[in-house]
């Protein structure tokens, strides 16, 4: 028989951003250890509010399944003496497994004979089983910042209050600290802040919700998104698209009810980020919005009460907003009697770090490298000067009163400042979208001037922590670089731009005073790679794919366009599906193979002139034809038909491996020209992969 098994830990209020992780490690853990003690649920769901993190397991048996286990003793020759009978050994064998000397046995293992015994195991019951695996699971809870609270030395993020532990009906006793398991929960803080005896894991969330509390997130996200909707509706408007501020405000309430309020319509001058940001920044408030994207002069507030008075508490959020939109005012008034172009002198007394200089050293950098980035992507002049004007402005606003008060504001008020000062619309919108992307997967520069300056501004800032020893390490990364890097692939990749990656990198190095020969190429190359190989690992694609490409030579350079790597690894992966591909893999691995081995017996190009057994002069000839085909492919990029035109080499490689004796030790000279004919053949298929690294399956092969 099965029952309900409810852990519910009560807490002082846990801060929202904390609780949608600590509820995901609640159910994953909780889950794991119960299969690990053999007394695995049906189901396992975390719940939980800013006082407590609750999980619920459905279906947990009664105790554990009974069985028994094989368990190998010592070797046969030294449990029992050549008279057979057991030696200490053999009894002291028997004494730990439960059992007696004569039901131990003999077990054959290819290291030789062994004594055995069958034990008997399982058949614990699952309250004392939980009753040591549930404080183990709500240690094992982690949060970016936890402390010890009372006079033991249980660290948690808040001082735990109380835990609810029950299996079923009963209680499932055991000690936390300070604190002793029971079937009293507590009420919400205001409405119903006494205790509130559980009667079974079943009556949990029903019991707390007749006590003011709903327990579930999701059904605490559906209300408030009813409501906000609701009263958006009473002013004709819909509420501003905000999943963050839902999501957070989900966990700051037990009971979330709402109000509305308004605002003066005098305010809405003021540009839309900013009153939006006023709204959520310290209230949590929504704004509203007409159909067509126009900010209402009203908002919706979500309360963890249900007030008596709800005039009461819509004067007073009316009256906070107030304040803080004209504090918001008078910030917009005063920086607008300065032009951005005439902040750009104050960035001198910003200091980015003690190793990389200020900021303004940073923008007369930025205008130069999008320059040269401008000219690598093949951008037309008009792009490449906006980008090079808004590299300029685009870190003027940082010195700003607004910008000082709302920090998530940088760039948006860069925008807004330029189009007010009468910058190019495309100016004033790259400088906005140069931080882009600043979260992974999130919005990218829709402009080239914004994509070639978010490039830059990324790139510079990888090249001056690697230029200056301010690398990330594997727990820790407090600069951003690998967001960085991440940041400049998606765009891109976003935009098609192939150029290569090394001369961008050389670019923005040397502007930090790095030279060509410092290394420093190389390791950012290297980074860079890295995190594109994690990317491509993390979208699905075969791992050997992936290292196939990336560890390729594309050109002479020993450089690679990172758009290109990403449309061969979709080529290959794409063609390893195929069923053809395996034989023709083989053909393409042999030749990579043998490179490496081959390698140290020549210097440069050997001549190839004086091939004359059959199968290398049609090797030769398919060599050339395939070359003049290829390069056309290999310039325009167009991978597919690039791998259609070497499936041509697969059968004169074929035959030329059957009938050639490639590493012939008595013909030096032949060595190495048939090496320098198969070294032709191998850089064509670099310029796809290196097959040698692609994992074909053995059964594929016979």
């Amino acid at each position: 028989m099965s029952k309900d098994l409810l852990l519910e830990v009560g807490t002082e209020e846990v801060p929202a951003r904390f609780l949608p992780k600590a509820l995901e490690d609640l159910r994953t853990i909780l889950a794991e250890r119960l299969c690990t003690g053999k007394i695995a649920a049906r189901s396992v769901r975390a719940l939980g509010t800013p006082r407590r993190l609750v999980a619920i397991a459905e279906g947990v048996p009664e105790k554990q399944p009974e069985g028994t286990e094989l368990v190998l003793g010592p070797a046969r020759k030294v449990a029992f003496d050549a008279a057979g009978n057991p030696t200490k050994a053999a009894e002291g064998f028997a004494r730990g497994q439960s059992v007696q000397v004569s039901d131990l046995f003999t077990e054959r293992t290819d290291k030789g004979e062994y004594v055995a015994a069958r034990k008997k195991v399982g058949g614990r019951s699952s309250i004392d089983l939980l009753a040591s695996i549930l404080p183990e699971v709500i240690q094992a809870i982690t949060f970016a910042k936890s402390m010890r609270w009372g006079r033991g030395e249980l660290r948690f993020v808040r001082p735990i209050r109380w835990i609810v532990a029950l299996h079923g009906r009963d209680v499932i006793p055991f000690r936390l600290g300070e604190i002793q398991s029971g079937r009293e929960s507590r009420g919400h803080r205001f409405i119903h802040p006494g205790a509130v005896k559980i009667g079974s894991a079943g009556e949990y969330v029903e019991a707390m919700e007749g006590h003011g509390v709903i327990v579930d997130p999701a059904d605490r996200k559906a209300r408030i998104e009813t409501e906000v909707h609701a009263w958006a509706s009473t002013v004709d408007g819909v509420a501003v698209h905000d999943p963050e501020l839902l999501e957070e405000v989900t966990y700051l309430v037990e009971l979330p009810t709402t109000v509305r309020g308004e605002f003066d319509p005098a305010n809405l001058e003021l540009p839309r980020e900013v009153l939006i940001t006023s709204m959520r920044g310290n209230q949590k408030i929504f704004a509203l919005e007409t159909p067509s994207g126009e900010l209402l002069p009203h908002f919706v507030s979500v309360l963890n009460i249900s007030p008596k008075h709800h005039e009461v508490v819509v004067r007073g959020n009316e009256r906070v907003l107030r304040a803080r939109l004209a504090d918001a005012r008078f910030f917009f008034e005063e920086d607008r009697k300065v032009r951005l172009e005439g902040r750009i002198e104050s960035l001198r007394n910003v200091v980015l770090h003690t190793k990389l200089g200020s900021v303004h050293a940073k923008v007369e950098r930025l205008e130069r490298l999008v320059e040269a980035l401008g000219s690598l992507a093949g951008e037309p002049e008009a792009v490449i000067g906006a980008a090079a004007r808004a590299a300029r402005l685009c870190k003027a606003d940082l010195v700003t009163h607004m910008v000082g008060e709302f920090p998530s504001l940088q760039g948006v008020m860069g925008r807004e400042y330029a189009r007010l000062d009468g910058e190019p619309a495309e100016v004033a919108r790259a400088i906005e979208e140069h931080y882009r992307p600043s979260l992974a997967g999130g919005p990218l520069p829709e402009s080239a001037a914004g994509a070639l300056l978010a490039i830059a501004d990324k790139l510079d800032t990888l090249a001056g922590c690697f230029a200056a020893g301010l690398l990330p390490t594997a727990t820790q990364d407090p600069y951003g670089l690998r967001r960085a890097a991440l940041g400049i692939i998606a765009v891109l990749q976003s935009f098609g731009w192939r150029f290569r990656l090394n001369a961008a990198l050389e670019e923005a190095l040397q502007l930090h005073g790095a030279s060509r020969r410092s290394g420093f190429v190389d390791t950012l190359f290297d980074f860079l790679k890295t995190r594109l190989h994690h990317q491509l690992l993390g979208l699905g694609h075969p791992p050997d794919v992936v290292e196939a490409v990336i560890s390729a030579r594309i050109d002479r350079n020993n450089d690679w366009d990172v758009v290109g790597v990403i449309d061969r690894v979709q080529v290959l992966a794409e063609e390893k599906r195929r069923d053809e591909f395996v034989p023709l893999a083989i053909t393409f691995r042999r030749v990579s193979n043998i490179i490496p081995v081959a390698i140290e017996t020549w210097q440069g190009w050997p001549l190839i002139e004086g091939l004359n057994h059959p199968a290398e002069r049609e090797l030769l000839q398919a060599w050339d034809r395939v070359e003049k085909a290829a390069k056309p492919l290999i310039d325009s990029r167009q991978y597919k038909a690039l791998f259609d035109a070497l499936r041509e080499l697969k059968a004169p490689v074929d035959r030329f491996f059957n009938e050639v004796r490639v590493m012939d030790p008595d013909h030096i000279e032949l060595q190495r020209k048939r090496i320098g004919l198969l070294k032709r053949i191998a850089d064509l298929f670099y310029e796809i992969a290196d097959f040698s690294k692609i994992v074909i399956e053995q059964d594929n092969r016979n």
